[in-house]
């Protein structure tokens, strides 16, 4: 292929089709693949909403072991301008004085390069204009691009609305970032 160049010519270009063969793979395979400090790549802003808890009897109540409710949030992490689709599912635990724990459950993150999922746990806080939440996403399982990708997301934020059925739009500063 290069038969007409002198050694030092070839080496030369060998070494710069090196170079940008290493380029397209660095860019291909997103800084996400590893441990929560590169997971930031990951997070942004959360466009979406708080579906109605219903009846499961899979989940636990406070006071039983089943007969508890389930609560589905969905939305769009916008970042870099390449939405990602996040949903976590969780049993809605009732009550404490302010609030109600999310446990038992399960959180599913689909992006371009790949799909993380995982367990999802934290609280839920009915404060007096808005429903506060917090949940750590714990990574159990990536494909492609994410196949390596371990440790914990934050979801956090906060709906405004049902403060009987505990559903609503995301308000402004619902996000997902990297945990520690």
């Amino acid at each position: 292929m290069f038969a007409h160049l002198g050694r030092r010519s070839r080496r030369a270009v060998s070494a710069i089709s090196s170079l940008a063969l290493v380029s397209v793979v660095f860019f291909a395979v997103p800084a996400s693949a590893g441990g929560s400090g590169r997971l930031s790549h990951l997070g942004g802003s959360v466009i979406g909403a708080a579906a109605p808890a219903v009846s499961d009897n899979a989940c636990p109540t406070r006071f039983e072991p089943t007969g508890g409710d389930r609560q589905v949030f969905s939305g769009t992490v916008v970042h870099q301008g390449r939405p990602e689709i996040l949903t976590v599912t969780t049993c809605v635990v009732c009550c404490h004085p302010g609030g109600r724990d999310l446990t038992g459950g399960t959180f599913l993150l689909q992006t371009p390069v790949g799909t993380l999922s995982g367990d999802a746990d934290g609280n839920l806080c009915t404060c007096a204009f808005d429903i506060r939440f917090g949940m750590s996403l714990r990574i159990t399982h990536g494909t492609r691009g994410l196949s390596k990708a371990n440790g914990v997301l934050l979801f956090q934020g906060s709906f405004e609305g049902g403060f009987d059925t505990l559903d609503g739009a995301f308000t402004s500063n619902t996000t997902l970032t990297a945990g520690s």
